[in-house]
């Protein structure tokens, strides 16, 4: 059919950019003003584009925040002129000249960083564009000095005496909420703690956001999923008569829909780093994860209580279980532990056993108590109240548990538990292993025989061995660990060296929090482990926790710092506010649902998105909503629900091809490196390769997956734009979208049946109708472009670009 030569400018034209405006499009292409730009357009490119990236890829290694490998310091613009050990970092306008841009370019005779994988091309456009209009840098600050190794010269921590005195180590304080004349900020504490600081600091909220808006924010936070058409006109009939009654009705109907425990599921997993593969070079697939992010989601949709999810996830091969059904899920919780980025190649087997005790215990500190215990491997942390003995104190925990299967292997692997079978099934299996036991034996004999027949014989007994074999799928099994048959303290590694050995540690938490473990004998210790940070005592872990969940739904922690509590973190916001939602949460049981409904139904919450108070620019206090980017997930599963074709199939192995196959076999990395994402259930079951992600999960910023993270970036690239426009998924379910509203409205008469389908369209896409100029260029274009299928892709393609797509208001 023939198109109008100018069908993409009026379809720019229906006001739904694809990147928002002029900054946005030249930080998406990586491309600043260039040298006559302003100080704020270079301000912004640097803090949209360059911060993140070095945020994601470089400061847990280069930053006063985590260690400071080979001298070098990016967290300020003096360190990175400072340089390390090879000297500065980066050479302003000489991008080529720049050790930093040939690190990550893995140039010859250059270290190749990041050293757990290579930079996407556009992220190292990033910086050599940046260096090449001379690297601003906003980011004041002297660098700490250093000597030619990654402890700080002349520095020893913080004392346990001075850690002691954190805010965050101090006992919670659950005030009485301060008195609040305003009847539309009393309903509940949490308005009141937050008014009384907009008060107190003299800033005016903003008003209420609109039903319209307020179930689309709802609906993705708790789900992950948009609203239905249907369920908004619902949602407004109720709010007419009764507002907060309806948005009552909705969150407790979302609190109990599935959806919950899978959208709240994925932040979970953010923090365990769950990955369907071990990622590296030969990479080995974790075919059975499926079973830990499974467990995830039932516990949360359940509301289980967070002492028991911690204990399980840390220590369910220990813990009681009265069923067989209860002790596989106890089991397929210590995945925790399993799913790391491990070398399973690694050939010197207690230095792998000690990276992989590193890595949980890393992963440990930061999901649970908001510590980078990593930090204090080598030495006493710079600046933490954490001891190298501390961290081998909790090492020592970790090394009494077995993660590997056999430690000898040329390659490593973990541990897989057979799972129960069906009576029947278990008697075949019972009746195969029987008959490929005897199919052995004659075929050993056959070759023996100097017969003629023996070769046709061999090739029979042969044929019916593998059809036996390709009878029952692999035995089920579930990733997990058990404890060590001698358990024992671990000694402390001198700057971190396996193999330099200095004295014994015992068993125990750091010094700093004033407690002591007592391990029975024969025990790793943890059990016990578990059951002290579950301990309602505790000062950090429901503090940790009840930031997570505020995080989740505003876009920020009132620590914002949401894994650095402590010395090197940020402070709060409103302390009390937080305490008070850390009292809360154990006071509910520990349990997620009802902190998380009490929160949604909040003043606070329900705000509206407005512009900043120059008394609080950047809304540290919660007077407003935060404009928030759908994740990567939301995207691709909002697109999939426009287009009616999302596959709500919940759980299982999603991973093709992989049922049938030995986690070390070869097929393996060529199902990961050749894997097709083309499925359509909900991105939560989409596989999780370490090495290669669906591409919407590349381009918008899906959490790394070899670290915990609480915190996702948030980046405008021009692959996103590019992405939302060439991407074979996206143009499908575009094609599909537009196909559903031709099937749902039939022809009639004139321009009122393509009236009703865009209105349609908008409220599919945008959750929302169109306004009365969309509407009339959207109805210009499809005249121009013939209607049909044909116009109404695009149309709902350039909806998918769209902002109000890709932002929550």
């Amino acid at each position: 059919m023939h198109r109008p030569a100018n069908h993409v400018a009026r379809l720019l034209a229906l006001g739904v950019a694809v990147i928002g405006c002029a900054w946005g499009a030249r930080a998406a292409a990586a491309e600043p003003p260039g040298d006559d730009g302003t100080t704020a357009d270079r301000e912004t490119f640097f803090t949209t584009a360059v911060a993140p990236l070095l945020e994601r890829h470089c400061l847990d290694c280069h930053s006063a925040t985590g260690e400071i490998n080979g001298g070098l310091q990016l967290d300020l613009r003096a360190g990175w002129q400072q340089g390390g050990d090879s000297g500065p970092a980066i050479v302003p306008g000489k991008p080529g000249e720049s050790l930093l841009v040939r690190a990550v370019r893995w140039e010859q005779n250059a270290p190749e960083m990041p050293p757990d994988g290579r930079l996407a091309a556009d992220e190292v456009a990033i910086l050599e564009t940046w260096i090449r209009h001379g690297a601003f840098d906003p980011r004041d600050g002297d660098p700490l000095p250093r000597d030619r190794g990654n402890r700080p010269r002349g520095t020893t921590g913080m004392t346990v005496e001075e850690g002691k005195g954190l805010w965050c180590l101090q006992p919670l304080v659950a005030g009485a909420p301060p008195e609040v004349t305003d009847p539309e900020w009393s309903h509940d504490p949490i308005d009141r703690f937050v008014h009384a600081a907009a008060t107190a600091a003299g800033v005016v909220p903003a008003p209420a956001a609109g039903p319209a808006v307020l179930i689309r924010r709802i609906r993705q936070d708790l789900t992950g999923l948009p609203p239905a058409p249907e369920e908004i006109d619902a949602f407004l009939a109720d709010a007419a008569g009764d507002p907060r009654g309806a948005v009552e009705r909705l969150v407790d109907r979302l609190l109990a829909d599935p959806a919950f425990g899978e959208r709240f599921g994925r932040h979970w997993l953010d923090l365990a780093r769950f990955a369907e593969s071990s990622g590296g070079g030969r990479t080995l697939l974790f075919k059975d994860a499926w079973r830990y992010r499974d467990w995830v989601i039932e516990a949360i949709n359940a509301d289980m209580p967070f002492d028991r999810f911690l204990a399980a996830q840390l220590a369910g091969d220990l813990l009681p279980a009265d069923s067989p059904q209860a002790r596989e899920d106890l089991l397929a919780a210590t995945g925790f532990l399993v799913l790391g980025p491990t070398n399973y190649e690694e050939q010197d087997k207690q230095q792998l056993r000690m990276d992989i005790v590193d890595e949980q215990l890393d992963t440990m500190g930061k999901v649970f108590l908001g510590q980078s215990f990593g930090c204090a491997r080598c030495h006493d942390h710079a600046f933490e109240p954490i001891t190298q003995a501390d961290y081998h104190a909790l090492a020592g925990i970790l090394a009494s548990t077995q993660t590997l299967f056999n430690e000898t292997d040329n390659v490593a692997r973990w541990i897989a538990v057979p799972l129960a079978e069906p009576e029947a099934v278990a008697a075949r299996r019972t009746a195969i292993d029987t008959e490929l036991g005897d199919l052995t034996r004659q075929i050993k004999e056959a070759k023996g025989a100097a017969a003629d027949d023996a070769p046709a014989r061999i090739k029979a007994l042969e044929a019916r061995q593998k059809a036996l074999r390709d009878e029952l799928p692999p035995r089920p099994t579930v990733m997990t660990v058990r404890d060590r048959a001698e358990p024992a303290d671990t000694a402390l590694r001198v700057r971190g060296v396996e193999k330099n050995r200095g004295p014994l540690v015992p068993r125990g938490v750091p010094a700093v929090f004033g407690n002591a473990l007592v391990i029975p004998t024969g025990a790793s210790g943890r059990r016990e482990l578990a059951a002290w940070l579950g301990d309602p005592g505790h000062p950090l872990v429901p503090r940790v926790t009840a930031n997570r969940v505020w995080h989740w739904l505003t876009g920020r922690g009132i620590v914002a710092s949401v894994d650095a509590f402590g010395a090197t973190g940020d402070t709060p916001t409103n302390p009390p506010l937080l305490d008070h939602l850390a009292a809360r949460f154990l006071a509910g049981g520990e349990r997620l649902k009802p902190l998380v409904r009490a929160i949604v139904l909040s003043r606070t919450y329900a705000g509206a998105v407005a512009p900043p108070d120059p008394a609080d620019p950047d809304n540290r206090l919660f007077t407003r909503a935060r404009r928030r980017r759908l994740d990567a997930e939301q995207i691709r599963d909002a697109i999939l629900v426009a287009a009616g074709t999302l596959d709500r199939t919940s759980g299982g192995l999603t991973i093709r091809g992989a049922r049938e196959i030995d986690a070390n076999d070869t097929a393996a990395q060529t199902i990961e490196y050749g894997y097709v994402f083309d499925d359509t259930r909900r991105s939560l079951y989409v596989p999780a390769f370490r090495n290669r992600r669906h591409p919407l999960f590349e381009v918008f910023d899906f959490a790394d997956v070899n670290v915990a993270t609480g915190a996702r970036p948030v980046s405008t690239v021009a692959a996103q734009a590019l992405a939302l426009a060439n991407d074979p998924f996206v143009v499908a379910q575009a094609r599909a979208a537009g196909e559903r509203v031709l099937a749902e409205i039939p022809d009639g008469e004139g321009e009122g049946a393509d009236e009703q389908r865009v209105e349609r369209l908008y409220r599919l896409v945008l959750s929302r109708p169109p306004s009365s100029s969309e509407r009339a260029l959207a109805l210009e274009f499809l005249r121009d472009s013939g209607g049909g299928s044909e116009a109404f892709a695009p149309l709902a393609q350039a909806l998918f670009a769209s902002i109000d797509f890709r932002n929550l208001w």
